[in-house]
């Protein structure tokens, strides 16, 4: 039995060997507080179930697995380094005599493209899988792809609190599942009242002191930790100093912040044992594989941050956001590890019971980049999305495997866990061929395989090559390191605006980024002093955390290869040179070079002159942040932007100003020169334009007004188009149009129904808008803008659409105007569906005895008879009949009304008046 005492888990011990000897992988479900962190990962080598391999532990985050390692290892009374050691993102205690070897999830995966087959590795033990980190997800998947190929060995424990064990048994081959009880404590919950809207420290600092006052009233003989979880270090900051000033300077507390960038020294102090009272100011590091003794009270903001990547703009965000239902009860089991507790949750019931069940994988949600790298590198030729085919499902023989097993056709392809989306796999290629990490085949390059030695993502790791290929490692490392941690500046982080900025801080018109390594360079010489840093407006953690991952990545980029001009992008090898021969403008364009490399999918155009919008290449714009130094220049590389939201702008927090011609000089094949006729539609006119293009971004345009003139058939087809668009009737008499099209359709009437001369030929067809169409293409040509098209004579091509012959019976039959006494030119009116017509006074027909007729004599006009006035007072088509019948009755209102006017007694016989 280990010193540490007995422990809940060591009652499935022997059945967690006896499976893992007999099946080769297990699942192992015990809660948080049973131990089996610390106890199943020594059984297994005791068991010798590793054989002479060691027993690699993964662990979700760097605090989890160097405690562990420590806590194993004085349990078996060692030296952490010696039999148990543990190795994390630039932190490694192990050696030659290490046989269990706690690891976070990411190393493990870097260390698997560098032994693919791991060699040295018995047994792997996957902790916290319910986490669903990417890393751990792909592990999973990797560790499951060795034991179906070259390792069917290799051994596999996936140990969870609260992931259903179902699916991951079924994807190990549905092994057995063994549950371990656990020792968990009840706790008490409340929860906050609705309508609380004070900020979230202020509603700390009250919790806080609630906590201690209930904890003093209950008179324990050991005073109880307290456990806070927040979103984030810069909630953490605030909350301190909240609580701090509503505690006063007697309280017997320690205030106490814990998150993953704070030192090792800082975090183990946080976690480590005391019997002092402990307040401790977490994030979700502290929410499951690391146990802090003696927390009695959790008080619960509810909210994490989560990243998440959109594909579609390639740009990530980091959000705050509520936590699932089983975050929340993982952290409220935090109070009840070793007695009885309290959780105090800063949000209502309702919010609580309207949440998720369970936090979203990150596979379905990050970034993959970094993971198809190094999937690319183990030989996996095809990485399936979320649309994966159904039969990849299918094993062996046509029989259905378990859940993610591949059928022999698909033996090469990577089976996921839980696959991520499609677009997310396509994004996450797309871009590792621009850095030129892989080809369009999927085959690693020799810069691919540099960056991969490098522990950082392959855009940083890019700007680690680029500077480094022209005599600048260290600088690029430092460029890398500030890309990778959280920003330095304050005033950047909570975009206060430049006014916000420390005096120290030197105002450059180039870079974001190498403004900040002009302050992390002066911060080094000032040897980090926490008050010189403030006072600069800079975070003293934060410039810790940069200065440790360049001192790893300066160590790293000593060892990789000279890369040769083509390996590197076209970066031209200079490292020899060294940055004492360079000029201070010459670095200063070399760094910004070094980041284009990593970034050369995020250039943007400024909107205009001095404007804040940018217009990003391949889609999308952003606004830069008020904090940007980046003032003046026209073309720049978006380094840090984050999405608001689907349809919205990116905010662009930190930038780096760019030249046109290094575009030109690097990325050439994906430079567009066009050639092309524009409608510009403020002039309305067809112009020439030339353009170069980055990825869809316009870098250079020329307009050319009368260069369109030159290509009369192409410009012709720019303005139908414009014109099309804006409505081929603006550009010629509708009514006009109307009656052409209604004469022409009295024509085809008559000569269906006979009439006509011999020769007339057949049926006439109506112009349709297709005529109409092909008419407006004809005038176009030799025409460029909207002014030349009005006068052009659209109606005239119309008609033209029928033949001379077609013209001339058109006239002949349906003519614009006739006669009658006392008019010479009355005008005919043609509509459709309706009989022709005139209209004129009721005295101009006087002296007829029928009215005028069209059709060549078939087909009489209907009259409309107007009074003085101009309103009809008679419609027909008989007037004769007219004269006898309705005239005389009307003639005796008409001459009481307008006795002015002559109403003869016989008008077919009387003269009509002059007008």
């Amino acid at each position: 039995m280990p010193s540490g005492g007995p422990l809940p888990i060591d009652a499935v011990l022997a059945q967690v060997t006896d499976v893992l000897a007999r099946a080769g992988n297990a699942v192992l479900v015990a809660p948080p507080g049973a131990g089996k962190t610390t106890r199943v990962p020594p059984a297994v080598v005791d068991a010798g179930l590793a054989g002479d391999g060691q027993v690699v532990v993964l662990e979700p985050r760097r605090l989890a697995a160097r405690m562990a390692a420590r806590r194993v290892a004085a349990e078996r009374g060692q030296e952490v380094g010696d039999e148990v050691g543990y190795e994390v993102r630039f932190d490694r205690r192990a050696g030659p005599r290490t046989r269990l070897r706690f690891v976070t999830e990411g190393v493990f995966t870097r260390q698997l493209v560098a032994d693919p087959g791991l060699a040295r590795v018995g047994a792997v033990i996957i902790d916290e899988l319910h986490e669903r980190h990417l890393s751990g997800d792909l592990a999973l998947a990797l560790v499951r792809r060795l034991q179906r190929t070259t390792r069917p060995d290799l051994r596999l424990v996936a140990m969870s609190a609260t992931l259903d064990p179902g699916p991951v048994a079924g994807f190990l081959g549905d092994c057995p599942v063994i549950v371990s009880a656990g020792r968990q404590h009840p706790v008490d919950i409340d929860y906050a009242r609705a309508g609380d809207d004070r900020a979230l420290e202020l509603r700390v600092a009250g919790a806080v002191r609630r906590a201690l006052r209930d904890d003093r009233e209950l008179d324990h003989d050991q005073p109880g930790h307290v456990l806070v979880f927040l979103p984030g270090a810069s909630e953490i900051r605030r909350a301190l100093d909240a609580t701090r000033a509503a505690l006063g300077d007697g309280a017997e507390v320690d205030l106490l912040p814990l998150h993953g960038d704070l030192p090792a020294a800082e975090q183990d102090r946080a976690v480590g044992p005391s019997r002092r009272r402990k307040i401790i100011f977490a994030t979700n590091v502290a929410e499951s594989s690391i146990t802090i003794d003696g927390v009695r009270w959790v008080i619960d903001s509810g909210l994490a941050r989560v990243a998440r990547h959109s594909p579609w703009s390639g740009i990530p965000s980091l959000r705050t956001e509520p936590v699932s239902q089983a975050s929340a009860t993982q952290r409220a089991g935090r109070a009840g590890r070793t007695g009885p507790g309290r959780c105090l949750r800063l949000y209502t019931r309702h919010d609580h019971d309207g949440r998720p069940g369970y936090d979203a994988p990150e596979v379905a949600r990050v970034d993959l980049a970094e993971a198809a790298l190094s999937l690319h590198a183990l030989g996996v030729g095809r990485l399936a999305g979320a649309d994966a085919p159904d039969d990849v499902g299918d094993s062996d023989g046509g029989e259905t495997g378990a859940p993610g097993e591949p059928g022999a056709a698909d033996a090469d392809a990577f089976i996921w866990f839980e696959p991520p989306p499609a677009a997310a796999v396509e994004a996450a290629e797309a871009l590792l061929e621009r850095l030129g990490a892989i080809d369009a085949r999927g085959r690693v390059s020799a810069l691919g395989r540099a960056l991969l030695r490098l522990p950082v993502h392959p855009r940083q790791a890019r700007v680690v090559i680029a500077a480094a290929a022209r005599g600048l490692t260290r600088e690029g490392c430092a460029l890398a390191a500030l890309l990778g941690e959280r920003p330095i500046r304050l005033d950047r982080r909570a975009d206060f605006g430049r006014s916000g900025r420390g005096a120290a801080a030197a105002i450059s018109a180039d870079s974001d980024l190498l403004e900040d390594l002009e302050a992390f360079e002066a911060a080094r010489r000032d040897r980090m002093a926490p008050e010189r840093l403030r006072a600069a407006g800079l975070d003293p953690g934060a410039v810790r955390a940069v200065d440790r991952v360049r001192r790893q990545l300066e160590r790293l980029a000593a060892g990789l290869p000279d890369l040769t001009e083509g390996d590197a992008g076209r970066v031209t090898g200079a490292r020899a040179r060294g940055a004492e021969a360079m000029t201070a403008d010459e670095i200063d364009a070399a760094l910004r070079l070094a980041i284009l490399a990593g970034y050369p999918d995020r250039v943007g155009r400024r909107r205009r002159a001095g404007a804040a919008e940018v217009v990003l290449a391949g889609g999308g714009s952003g606004a830069l942040a008020a904090t940007s130094v980046v003032l003046d220049a026209p073309f720049l590389v978006a380094v840090d932007a984050r999405e608001r939201g689907r349809g919205q702008s990116a905010v662009i927090h930190r930038a780096s100003a760019i030249e046109l011609d290094w575009l030109l000089d690097l990325y050439i094949e994906r430079v567009e020169d066009s050639d092309e006729l524009v409608w510009n539609p403020s002039p309305e006119r067809v112009e020439r334009v030339t353009r170069l293009r980055y990825e869809g971004l316009i870098l250079d345009e020329q307009r050319d007004p009368v260069g369109a003139r030159r290509d009369p058939v192409g410009a012709a087809a720019v303005l139908a188009e414009a014109a099309r668009a804006a409505g081929i009737e603006r550009f010629l008499d509708r009514d006009a149009l109307a009656e052409w099209r209604a004469r022409v359709g009295f024509c085809a009437g008559v000569v269906g129904a006979g009439a006509g001369k011999e020769g007339d030929g057949g049926e006439m067809v109506v112009p349709d808008d297709e005529d109409l169409s092909a008419a407006l293409d004809e005038v176009c040509v030799g025409l460029t803008s909207f002014a030349e098209l009005r006068r052009a004579g659209l109606l005239e091509a119309v008609k033209a659409r029928l033949s001379a012959p077609e013209r001339a019976r058109v006239e002949r039959l349906a003519p614009t105007h006739v006669a009658i006494p006392g008019r010479r030119r009355v005008a005919v009116h043609y509509e459709p569906d309706r009989p022709p017509w005139i209209a004129s006074r009721m005295q101009d027909f006087f002296g007829a005895r029928e009215g005028p007729r069209v059709g060549e004599g078939r087909v009489p006009l209907t009259l409309h008879l107007l009074a003085p006035n101009q309103r009809a007072v008679q419609v027909t088509t008989d007037l004769a009949g007219f004269w006898q019948r309705h005239y005389p009755g009307l003639r005796r209102q008409l001459m009481r009304r307008y006795p002015k006017h002559a109403w003869p007694e016989d008008p077919a016989n009387a003269a009509p008046p002059r007008r």
